[in-house]
């Protein structure tokens, strides 16, 4: 309620970028006192033994997840966990630093203090300062290098005329990964713009490479919901998806799972929401 009539039109009256750096501020000190970020899980988080489910070979407590975007570096995670997210997305990171001086080393620095069993998905993306194929390749090279120890799944993020060379970014983390102990999930993100040809030849590499499921996320809701029909009819149910974008009411969350998503993750809509939100959608979840 207080949320609601006092905070939310305060947040929606600023600029995105404003209110987003507000509220990680907001969420960052609250950490910092002692009880704050376990009162906070007492409030929001939900058991919901029935949403369980096992994706990727790893456990999730429920379908619900935060994605990329909101937290770039992982200055909140631990505080985001106690909203109730059974993973959080941090990023798109790359190895360059972004605008406010942050690149991959410096979201090291940040999620070494994670404090949480949340599992933690890293979005990674070029940097805007590349200016060849081999540097774009390069720079998801060595985000996913030194990640690698502190992530537990990797999402790709290529859009534009990088789709192109998405199989050699791919080849080449694939490759990597063999020289790890561990096993870390990648997922490989459609942006809005790919085509039919580029979709299906994503989905033909996917399941050749071993490639360990797809994030369909577009800022329309209809679109995201055929996006998740059409892999599973194409790939034959065969790849896990994750469903995001203008997930704005629990019914949308339910929708995206019948569809045939193995995981949804919430943006911007959470904060338009209230801190409360995951915990609505689990409910509506439970009586579907």
């Amino acid at each position: 309620m207080l949320y609601r009539l006092l905070i939310k039109p305060v947040l929606l009256s600023l600029k995105k970028e404003t209110a987003r750096n507000i509220i990680l501020w907001t969420l960052t000190h609250a950490g910092k006192i002692p009880g704050m970020v376990r009162l906070a899980g007492l409030i929001y988080k939900k058991d919901a033994p029935g949403l369980r489910r096992r994706v990727f070979d790893m456990d999730f407590d429920s379908p619900i997840g935060m994605a990329a975007g909101f937290d770039r570096n992982g200055k909140a995670f631990n505080e985001l966990s106690a909203l109730g997210f059974s993973f959080i997305t941090i990023g798109p990171v790359s190895a360059s630093p972004d605008k406010d001086g942050e690149g991959v080393r410096k979201t090291i620095d940040n999620i070494r203090r994670r404090k949480t069993r949340t599992i933690l998905a890293a979005e990674l993306a070029r940097s805007p300062h590349d200016s060849s194929e081999s540097d774009i390749i390069r720079d998801f090279s060595v985000s996913f290098s030194l990640l690698y120890d502190f992530a537990d799944m990797f999402v790709v993020s290529v859009g534009g005329p990088d789709i192109d060379i998405l199989p050699e970014i791919l080849d080449e983390l694939i490759s990597l990964r063999l020289c790890y102990e561990s096993y870390k999930p990648i997922i490989v993100k459609l942006t809005p713009e790919v085509d039919s040809v580029q979709f299906e030849g994503i989905l033909h590499f996917s399941r050749l490479s071993g490639i360990d499921g797809i994030l369909a996320e577009t800022p329309e809701f209809g679109k995201t919901l055929e996006l998740v029909r059409n892999i599973n009819i194409s790939a034959e149910g065969s790849i896990p998806v994750i469903a995001g974008g203008d997930i704005s009411d629990e019914s949308r969350a339910a929708e995206l799972l019948q569809a045939g998503a193995s995981l949804i993750q919430i943006g911007p809509e959470m904060w338009e929401k209230g801190p409360g939100y995951v915990k609505r959608i689990l409910k509506k979840l439970i009586n579907v």
